[in-house]
This record gives C-alpha cells, sequence and structure tokens, in this order.
C-alpha cells in the first residue's frame, strides 16, 4: 500500500490508473485502497509526521509559497550538483528547478538516460531527456570513454544503444589494445540445462577467476531459482542479491512445512506454521493442538476433534491432506497433494499468488530427483539463514568469495569480470506485459543494456527453449537478441539427443 500511495504522488497518477495498470489483482479493492492514502495523509497531518515523499513535496510547497524562504536557500547554494539525473522524479525536478531559478545559482547534472530502470518506482526519463529545454543555455559533455568493458563487449553494447529509441547518441570506446571475447548467445533445453550450462561455464573459467569474479543478474529474482539448486548441487557458493533466497520465501517454506510434518511430525515449529495459516487458529490454539497431536504419538487424528475442528474449517481438509500425502509412493505426488491444498489457502493471504506459484514448478521438478523426503529436505537445506541475502549453501560460510546472483535493477552501478544474462525468451525479458507499451518496453530494453554493460571481460547470455507459465508460452529468444547482427555476438549451437546424425540445431 505505501509503494502505490509514494508511486501515485510521485508520478502524478490516481491511485486509480496506476492499481488497474499495475496491480490488477487488487483492482476490486479500488475505493478502500483510496480512502487508505486520504487517511494516511490526514493522519499524518494530525500527527506531525513525514515520511520521504512529504520531504521533498512540503520543501516543494514552500519553496512555491514562501519568497522568503525559497530566497534563503538560493541565497544559500551557489552550485548544485545531481547525480543519477535520469532516476529523477516530477517532485525532485521540481525541487531543483525552483531552487536553481536565478542564473546565480549553477547546475550540473550527471546521468545515463539508457539507464533510466526506475519508472515503477516514480522515476521519470523525460527529465533528463528534455534537459535542454528546461535550460537552453545548459551545455553537453558526453562521457564515452569506457573504463570497465573490453572492446568487444562494448562493440555489443554500444549495438544495443542504437536500438533505443528515445535518448543521447553515444559511442562508447575502450583504450584497451586487445578486443576481448565477444558475447555468447546459448539456448538450451530448459531452465534446469540453462542452469548447468551457467554452473559449467563457471567451473571451467574458475582456473582463472575467483567466484566473486561471476555474476548471474535476472530479469526477475524467480528466475534464479534452478540456478541457486544446481549451484547447491555443485557446491557452488554464492550470494543473492534483490530477493529472498528461494528456500526461505514464505509460500515455499509453508509448503517445506507441510513436508517436515509428514518426515518428522513431532515438528512443533512446522505444526505453528501450517496451523496459524488458517483463520481462526491462533497462537494459543496451535500451540495446544500440537501438544495433542504430540500426546497421541503424532498422529493427525486431533485434527478431527470436535473441540479444535470449531476453531476452523481447514482442519479437516488439512488431515485428509496430511493422510494421503502420507500415503503416497513418490516425493512428487507428495508436493501434488499438499499444492493441491495450500494454492487456495494462498489465494485467501497473498495477492501476488499467481507470481509466487511460479516457483512451486521448482519444487515438484526437483522432487523428481529425490526417493525420500529426507534426502529431498536435506537437499533444500533444513534451516536457511533468516536474512535476505542469501549465503553459500555450505556450512563454511565465513568466505567472501561467492557467485554473486542478482537482478538487474539491484546490479545497476556494479560490475563482474563475467556475466550471465538468464532467461532471455521473448514475454520474459522483455516482460509479456510491455510489449504492446512503447515506454515500458523501451524500460525494459535499457534494463538489457544495463544487465550487459556490467561485464568487463565475458558476456553470456542464455536462453531456455521456452517458459510457460500462467501467463502464457513462450518460446522465441528475446527480441533484444535477435534485432542485433550476428558480428557482435557469438551464437552457440547445441545438439538435440532427439536428433541423429548430430545435426546441430539452430536460432
Amino acid at each position: 500500500m505505501q509503494n502505490i500511495i509514494s508511486s501515485s504522488r510521485n508520478r502524478r497518477i490516481h491511485i486509480r490508473d496506476l492499481i488497474e495498470s499495475s496491480y490488477p489483482d487488487i483492482a476490486v479493492h479500488i475505493p478502500i485502497i483510496e480512502q487508505l492514502a486520504v487517511d494516511f495523509h490526514e493522519y499524518k497531518r494530525a500527527n506531525h509526521l513525514y515520511d520521504f515523499d512529504d520531504i521533498i513535496s512540503q520543501v516543494v510547497r514552500h519553496l512555491k509559497t514562501n519568497d522568503t524562504f525559497r530566497q534563503m536557500l538560493q541565497n544559500q547554494y551557489r552550485y548544485i550538483m545531481v547525480d543519477e539525473y535520469q532516476d529523477t522524479n516530477i517532485p525532485q525536478k521540481q525541487l531543483i528547478d525552483l531552487i536553481c531559478e536565478p542564473e546565480s545559482v549553477s547546475l550540473m547534472v550527471v546521468g545515463d538516460d539508457n539507464q533510466s530502470i526506475y519508472a515503477f518506482r516514480g522515476a521519470n526519463y523525460e527529465n533528463i531527456l528534455l534537459f535542454g529545454e528546461t535550460y537552453p543555455e545548459a551545455k553537453l559533455i558526453k562521457l564515452e570513454q569506457n573504463y570497465r568493458s573490453t572492446p568487444a563487449v562494448l562493440d555489443y553494447i554500444n549495438a544495443l544503444s542504437e536500438q533505443i529509441t528515445l535518448g543521447y547518441q553515444k559511442q562508447l570506446y575502450s583504450g584497451a589494445s586487445i578486443s576481448g571475447h565477444k558475447p555468447v548467445f546459448s539456448r538450451l533445453t530448459n531452465e534446469t540445462k540453462e542452469a548447468k550450462y551457467i554452473a559449467d561455464k563457471i567451473i571451467e573459467l574458475k582456473s582463472d577467476h575467483d567466484y566473486n569474479d561471476f555474476a548471474v543478474l535476472c530479469r526477475t529474482s524467480f528466475q534464479s531459482n534452478y540456478v541457486q539448486l544446481e549451484f547447491m548441487e555443485r557446491h557452488i557458493p554464492f550470494i543473492v542479491v534483490g530477493g529472498i533466497k528461494f528456500v526461505e520465501r514464505r509460500h515455499i517454506k509453508d509448503v517445506l512445512a507441510f513436508i517436515k510434518i509428514l518426515y518428522n511430525p513431532n515438528d512443533t515449529i512446522a505444526w505453528h506454521r501450517i496451523l496459524t495459516l488458517f483463520q481462526g487458529v491462533g497462537t494459543v490454539t496451535a500451540t495446544r493442538l500440537t501438544q495433542a497431536i504430540n500426546a497421541d504419538n503424532n498422529s493427525f487424528e486431533p485434527l478431527l476433534t470436535a473441540k479444535f475442528a470449531k476453531k476452523s474449517e481447514q482442519l479437516e481438509p488439512l488431515h485428509n491432506t496430511l493422510t494421503k500425502a502420507n500415503q503416497a509412493e513418490s516425493v512428487e505426488t507428495v508436493i501434488e497433494h499438499i499444492l493441491e491444498f495450500y494454492i487456495p489457502v494462498l489465494k485467501t493471504i497473498e495477492e501476488n499468488w499467481r507470481e509466487r506459484n511460479e516457483d512451486f514448478r521448482v519444487l515438484k521438478n526437483l522432487a523428481t530427483e529425490h526417493s525420500s523426503l529426507d534426502n529431498f529436505l536435506e537437499n533444500l537445506a533444513l534451516d536457511p539463514p533468516n536474512d535476505s541475502v542469501a549465503t553459500t549453501s555450505q556450512p563454511d560460510d565465513n568466505d567472501s568469495d561467492k557467485v554473486t546472483i542478482s537482478t538487474i535493477h539491484s546490479a545497476k552501478g556494479l560490475e563482474w569480470p563475467v556475466v550471465f544474462v538468464n532467461s532471455l525468451v521473448d514475454g520474459i525479458t522483455p516482460h509479456h506485459r510491455s510489449l504492446d507499451d512503447f515506454e515500458e518496453l523501451e524500460e525494459e530494453r535499457k534494463l538489457f543494456y544495463v544487465a550487459c554493460s556490467r561485464a568487463k571481460t565475458r558476456l553470456y547470455l542464455t536462453a531456455p527453449d521456452y517458459f510457460a507459465s500462467y501467463s502464457g508460452y513462450f518460446d522465441k529468444p528475446s527480441r533484444f537478441i535477435a534485432e542485433l547482427s550476428t558480428d557482435e555476438v557469438k551464437v552457440e549451437t547445441a545438439k538435440h539427443p532427439s536428433l541423429e546424425n548430430d545435426d546441430p540445431v539452430w536460432w
């Protein structure tokens, strides 16, 4: 709710329009959310409270209405410098313009319009593109020498830049004498093979690099699931930035709690996690019910007793689910029974349940590789760390030499010698919701530009043959790959086991 209210203010759009375009799952609650925004604002004013947006908007309001205050600030500052100007929003631009109104105040802004990727936070890329209209006497200085990437990587980045429709024309160059390796695009059979390819490349290059020289960059955090699991399997240490570790996500921990109970019905913490999902079952009832289960030799029968059953109508279906799952012959069937019960519960407690539902594919696929619940749980790590930045799956956690797995947004401003960008399927990168909107597609293109420009010496671009979800079936390589000439990228071919004579598969 806070993000919606803040974005509405910073982007100068109505809450209704914002929710209908970006949060359609909660559109039914628009009147309540609009009233909440009003009540929230009135509460702040009544209690003399300010949030971050108020700090900007209140100063802007006083600069507009209070001449003495505005002149005081203008006399205070002779030079104003703004970094990352492409990420400023409308109120921030107003603040800058009002202070810099007289000619006596000099303004310098620094930014890269190709890296304007925060529209969802309210950033307005027009601020940097139209800077010359606001300040006609401004001088444009292009910083085109790149000190990060090799010429081969820069050739690809420049080709990407040429595809961006709106912006300043730039041609990056490097002073390096050695061209380096061309970026590589490889398409794999599925997401598991894609993860194995990335792990294989890291192991292949490890003799010349430390682990912290590698980064895997994803459009959204759930696209790293298979990579995380593959790294855990191969004992490749990693950290996750810009997302919560797969096994720490709320819905994954819920499902694992069901499995833990089946493996060990005496697991009090797992019981509490499950029981408190249901309306009518609080901490006290969950404790008493857990005690009754333990007293009854860890039987599920207390779930059906009258004094507990009346607390929630979910307890009987829970009993039936656990009983069926307990009799299942495979780990995969166990998870299917659990999800059949849990997904309707998830719908009632999480608005973005569809997005979370994507993670269950990984669980089900992983289950096929294990013959018992204890092996399955052991592989996923029984006791993951609590923080939102994942650490290595290995017990010796003190070593800082780890591969970085990050969302592209969180990688902005950073660099690594070797970068992998995965899930490059049209509909995922760019996201399918952006395909019919010019501005959103442009931002997706810039996001890919940011990802590729993080690489210093080697850039690997990967895509599975297809990606299937509730949003659709996507099987074309990303247009950001397809629209460029093969002169700037090396396309690796794969051999499909079903093809005779080892015929290569081309894209």
